[in-house]
């Protein structure tokens, strides 16, 4: 361990010397990526100097004073405390973990760095250990509603509904207004798990119905490849095609009709990719298209969205809210990160993507090498049109009874608390989590 902490050290040091930071915090960053390379004091403060230099050049002065602040002061909890929040706002909760580990071993009791330190292991998909960690502290636990709805929130994640189902009463007696939306995400993933009962297994491998008891949304599509070999539906890398967008759109048709869903209007997001899907589906559906407006809708009718995490903050803010009738489908969602909310219903699950018309990589015919095929950059359009006219394989859509049985059974939900979200007539759409119960393999 010494040899390899000594080694990254100096590597990132020669990095940083010849004026490349980035590539400098990448050699360094496993040397404090919990659960840390660095033991001793010493040792962690040497980790620190060169943290703060290429803190210093990549984020700027403020992070590298806190940085040594805490190389100063290395057995002073709340100074840790400080850094760690930050390094979970510098979305870095691998780091985060580790510092804020350091400053709860210093104060045992503290309640803030106990919940920070939570929120980083949960932030790294690490719910188990966030669990041990909290139910090792039975003291704050009785005394904290924060510590028990983190208890109850990080079971679910980790597939155990026993613990919240208990701890939900304690959770609801709270009369804290903070407390309220809490307790009320704590009682609407149960509800939406109750509803499941009998159609759908929630085990390690379910990925439709654990994102659907997490987020309210509706997963139309599993992945056939590596299902067995630790995917279990979701896709590591994957190239869309026409064939995907269209079994998406199929999909997607399927559970209207069975839920009895009349669409008024398409809404036609400003960026090509959505575009391209919407023209798609408003002919399929016989439907008009409407542009949407700046300012956002109230309008009944389906915003078609070809991936919520390609479109910009402004944007995003018009579709955060539910509006009665309407509608959010995001056709290609990525699982290794959080994001502010989740669409109604999302086509498949994916870490890295490449659309259908953009940059794919291929084999080059004459020198069998691997390249980046460019744009297509045809009419918006023409590239529906493909769409529509692409013959799916013939056992594609076989599944198509067991996805109606569990649409049909998040219909039956009568607590607003637990309400799917293509039923939601108000309030902010639900936040979309790291990862979930079914761990799939992914690139680090």
């Amino acid at each position: 361990m010494s040899e390899n902490y000594h080694t990254m050290l100096q590597q990132a040091h020669n990095d940083f010397a010849q004026g490349d930071p980035q590539k400098a915090f990448q050699t360094f960053r496993p040397v404090l990526s919990y659960p840390g390379m660095v033991k001793g004091l010493a040792a962690f403060t040497d980790a620190l100097h060169i943290f703060s230099e290429i803190g210093k050049a990549i984020v700027g002065e403020n992070f590298a004073s806190l940085i040594d602040s805490v190389a100063r002061n290395p057995e002073k909890a709340d100074t840790l405390y400080k850094l760690g929040y930050e390094l979970i706002e510098q979305e870095l909760p691998d780091l985060a973990a580790t510092v804020l580990t350091r400053a709860f071993a210093l104060a045992p009791r503290d309640e803030g760095i106990l919940t920070e330190l939570v929120t980083a292991l949960g932030k790294n998909l690490r719910y188990d250990e966030a669990c041990r960690l909290l139910w090792a502290h039975p003291l704050l636990l009785k005394q904290s509603f924060l510590c028990r709805y983190l208890l109850a929130f990080n079971s679910i994640m980790i597939g155990d509904l026993t613990t919240p189902r208990a701890l939900l009463p304690a959770l609801q007696q709270s009369q804290e207004k903070d407390h309220l939306p809490l307790s009320e995400r704590i009682s609407g993933m149960l509800g939406r798990a109750d509803v499941l009962s009998g159609t759908s297994p929630l085990d390690n491998r379910d990925l439709r119905g654990w994102h659907f008891v997490l987020t309210g949304g509706l997963l139309l599509h599993l992945s056939p490849h590596g299902f067995d070999e630790g995917m279990y539906g979701r896709y590591a890398f994957v190239q869309d095609s026409p064939a995907l967008c269209m079994e998406g759109i199929q999909r997607l048709k399927t559970v209207f009709d069975v839920l009895q869903l009349n669409i008024p209007r398409i809404y036609v997001l400003p960026d090509r990719s959505s575009a391209i899907l919407a023209h798609a589906i408003a002919q399929i559906f016989h439907c008009p298209l409407v542009s949407w407006p700046d300012e956002g809708s109230t309008e009944k009718g389906l915003i078609v969205a070809y991936d919520l995490g390609e479109l910009d903050n402004e944007l995003l803010i018009t579709l955060s809210k539910h509006q009665p009738g309407q509608i959010l489908w995001s056709h290609a969602t990525c699982w290794t990160r959080a994001f502010p909310f989740t669409a109604d219903l999302t086509t498949f699950q994916y870490q890295i993507n490449k659309s259908p018309w953009g940059e794919r990589m291929t084999i080059d015919r004459q020198s069998g090498k691997v390249i980046m095929s460019p744009l297509d950059d045809r009419a918006t359009e023409v590239l529906a049109s493909e769409i529509i006219q692409t013959e799916l394989p013939p056992d594609t859509l076989t599944d198509l009874p067991l996805l109606q049985k569990f649409a049909q059974a998040t219909a039956t939900i009568t607590n607003d608390d637990a309400t799917a979200g293509l039923f939601r007539s108000h309030g902010n759409r639900r936040k979309q989590w790291e990862g979930s119960p079914v761990f799939s393999s992914h690139f680090l």
